[in-house]
C-alpha cells in the first residue's frame, strides 16, 4: 500500500492501517483485462492495436464496448462491429471508464442472499458515475471520465464490508432510522473505520491514481464542491435524493438539487443512466 493513502484516513495509527490492510487482503483482486487496461492508458502514446487486443481477450467486456458503441446514445446510422472502430468512436477514456464499470460490475454481481443488496448498491454506484460525468461536463472543472470512475467506485469500499461482515452490516443498513450520513457513524462504531477508508485503502493497493483514491476516500466531504471528492458528494447526495441508494438520504442533504439548480440536469440524467444500466442486464 502506497503510504499516500493516510493522508485520506483520519487516525493514523499503525493499528488501524493493519486492520485496514486485513480487511481488504481477500477482497477480489481486479480482473486481468481491468489492470492492463488501466496500465495501458496510462501511457501518453498507447496505440490502439495494444488496446484492441487487450479488449478482445475478454469476451464480456468487448460485447459490452461493441453494445455502447452502437447504443443510441451516440447516435449511430451504422454498425459498429469491430472492437478498433468501437475505441476511434468511443475514444480512449471513454473505453477505460466502460472496463472498469464491467470489471466493477462483477464484483457487486452475486446470487444468494447478498444478491439483491448488492444490486442495488450497484446501482447507486452507476447513478453515481453517470451523473458525476454530467457534472464535469457541465462545470469543465475535472475529466468526464475522471469524474465517472470517482463516482463508479466510491463506494467500493461499502461492498468490502458487506462481503466481510454481512451480519455486522446488516445492523447498519436494516435499521430505518439511519440515514447515509449517520451510517457513516455507525460504521466507525463498529470498525473503527468508515467505508471511505475502507475504500480509499483498497483501490491504493489496487495502484489507482492518486486523484481517485483521494475522491473516494472523502466522498462524503462537501467542504469543497469544486473538488473531485466535492463532486463526487455532490453525485452521491442527489441520485440518493432520487431514490438510488440502499439508505435513506440525510435531510440535511436533501436540497442539494435546488441549491445547486440541478433540475434539467436530473431530468436528463435519467435517461443517460437508464441507457447506461442497459448495457449491464444479463
Amino acid at each position: 500500500m502506497c503510504p499516500e493513502t493516510t493522508d485520506f484516513i483520519p487516525e493514523k495509527e499503525k493499528d488501524l492501517l493493519d486492520d485496514l490492510v486485513e480487511v481488504t487482503k481477500d477482497f477480489p483482486a481486479p480482473p486481468l483485462v481491468l489492470t492492463r487496461i488501466l496500465e495501458l492508458t496510462s501511457q501518453p502514446d498507447v496505440s490502439i492495436e495494444k488496446i484492441e487486443q487487450v479488449i478482445s481477450s475478454d469476451a464480456a467486456t468487448a460485447a459490452k464496448i461493441l453494445r455502447l458503441s452502437n447504443s443510441a446514445f451516440y447516435g449511430r446510422s451504422r454498425n459498429i462491429a469491430s472492437i478498433k472502430d468501437a475505441i476511434m468512436l468511443l475514444g480512449i477514456h471513454t473505453v477505460r471508464s466502460l472496463v472498469v464499470a464491467s470489471g466493477a460490475y462483477g464484483l457487486y454481481n452475486s446470487s444468494g442472499v447478498l444478491g439483491s443488496l448488492k444490486q442495488q448498491m450497484w446501482e447507486h454506484s452507476l447513478a453515481t458515475a453517470v451523473l458525476s460525468k454530467m457534472l464535469a461536463r457541465q462545470f469543465g472543472d475535472f475529466s468526464p471520465e475522471e469524474a465517472f470512475l470517482a463516482g463508479l467506485l466510491h463506494d467500493i469500499g461499502k461492498l468490502v464490508l458487506v462481503n466481510r461482515f454481512p451480519e455486522k452490516y446488516g445492523q447498519i443498513i436494516q435499521n430505518d432510522e439511519v440515514d447515509i450520513v449517520t451510517a457513516l457513524e455507525s460504521e466507525i462504531e463498529i470498525f473503527r473505520f468508515s467505508h471511505q477508508q475502507v475504500g480509499s485503502a483498497l483501490v491504493d493497493d489496487w495502484l489507482l491514481p492518486e486523484n481517485l483514491v483521494q475522491a473516494i476516500g472523502q466522498h462524503h466531504d462537501f467542504s469543497e464542491p469544486d473538488s473531485l471528492p466535492g463532486l463526487t458528494a455532490l453525485s452521491d447526495a442527489v441520485v440518493s435524493a432520487q431514490g438510488y441508494n440502499i439508505l435513506a438520504p440525510n435531510p440535511a442533504r436533501s436540497t442539494v438539487v435546488n441549491e445547486f439548480e440541478l433540475e434539467e440536469l436530473v431530468d436528463l440524467f435519467e435517461e443517460e443512466y437508464k441507457i447506461q444500466s442497459q448495457l449491464f442486464v444479463q
